[in-house]
């Protein structure tokens, strides 16, 4: 620090600025925004982030420089004005107040820097909302899947004997990634499918992950629906499910765990010697515990 000893024998110290210090917790932070922007694929997220940084950076030292450069001008032009008034030996200073007004002016480079990284940083905030990111503290949430074909193996072999697995894995599906398989047993003409969509952060100005499973999981019931069909809910499993059924045809058990949608369809074997409650009275039952297996593997972080 620099010390301004003015002539009444007291000595004015600049204050120590925290702005690295601060400084240096804003861009961690925008450095871990910007690998969650990296990991989800979002460009734009990191082309605005980027160009928040580069503005606050550039913004800031053109500020610092120009406080500097007037700050030093202003001392250099009151310098012979000081020395012309410098009284004779024993008398006081006519203006001891001089010096302060030295480093307050260094301090409003400091000062504008500040203001223009709030600015910056509340821009940032406003487009990205971190606090809908996985790696926000306190949001659980599955950062992947099971695979749909081993996760429904049980069931399969219960329900569909003599299936082979036809299983995918998606990148894309919905409002995030799937994994998927279907057993169809061309015997007894039965079908399992098992579908899982993991919801993900949509980054800038999107929705958080779960919030993208709420919308799937609606994508889900309107898609089950028929004319004839009838619909329930289902308590104490995931954190929301529902129950569609064609009487005596298919069956669709639809149930959400935080950012996983997941989709289990059953479609029993026709039947011609028993009514639909008859077949409804054991296909119900299947699916769900078929979709209570699917959904165990579920894991959230």
């Amino acid at each position: 620090m620099d010390d301004l000893s003015p002539k009444d024998g007291k000595t004015h110290k600049r204050p120590v600025s925290h702005l690295k210090l601060l400084t240096s917790a804003v861009l961690a932070l925008l450095l871990l925004m910007a690998c969650s922007w990296f990991e989800g694929q979002n460009m734009i997220g990191s082309a605005m982030l980027f160009l928040a940084v580069a503005a606050w950076v550039g913004t800031s030292v053109a500020l610092h420089v120009t406080g500097r450069e007037k700050s030093s001008k202003a001392r250099g032009a009151a310098t012979p004005a000081v020395h012309a008034s410098v009284p004779a030996q024993g008398t006081s200073s006519p203006n001891p107040t001089r010096p302060l007004q030295g480093w307050r002016g260094n301090l409003r480079p400091g000062l504008n820097s500040l203001v223009v990284l709030a600015v910056v940083a509340t821009i940032v905030l406003v487009a990205d909302r971190p606090w809908n990111a996985p790696w926000w503290p306190g949001r659980h949430e599955a950062s992947q899947l099971p695979q749909a074909c081993v996760a429904g193996a049980a069931a399969a072999a219960h329900l569909t004997p003599n299936a082979a697995a036809d299983g995918s894995e998606r990148l894309n599906s919905g409002y995030g990634s799937g994994s998927r398989c279907v057993w169809r047993d061309q015997e007894n003409g039965t079908t399992l499918v098992i579908d899982y969509v993991l919801g993900k952060w949509d980054g800038t100005f999107g929705s958080d992950a779960t919030t993208n499973a709420r919308k799937q999981q609606a994508l889900n019931i309107r898609a089950a629906h028929g004319p004839r069909s009838r619909s329930g809910t289902i308590t104490d499993f995931g954190d929301e499910a529902h129950r569609v059924w064609q009487p005596g045809g298919a069956v669709y058990v639809l149930v959400r765990r935080a950012n996983v949608a997941l989709s289990v369809s059953y479609s029993p074997a026709p039947s011609l010697d028993q009514n639909t409650d008859q077949v409804d009275a054991v296909s119900l039952p299947a699916t769900e515990q078929a979709a209570r297996e699917a959904l165990t593997p579920v894991r959230l972080d």
